[in-house]
């Protein structure tokens, strides 16, 4: 669960837009590392877009849907 996914990665350099939505009170995945992986992925060319709010870690597994709106809106809203 810790471990970096390299799919990422993969995904990065082969032009993939990635999205990423973080959570200020999740206690597992803490924003900053998450946005520190988003900026290296970044650095690498990948054009990753990062949604940061104040949620739980529990929130995306309670409110799936919920979770798939907002990520669509804030990418609609970007434009990617």
């Amino acid at each position: 669960v810790f471990s970096k996914n390299h799919d990422f990665e993969k995904l990065a350099v082969n032009g993939v837009p990635i999205v990423v939505l973080a959570g200020s009170e999740d206690a597992m995945f803490p924003a900053g590392e998450i946005q520190k992986g988003v900026e290296d992925l970044r650095a690498k060319g990948c054009k990753a877009l990062l949604l940061v709010t104040n949620m739980g870690h529990s929130f995306p597994h309670e409110n799936p849907s919920g979770t798939a709106m907002a990520l669509r809106l804030f990418r609609d809203k970007v434009g990617m």
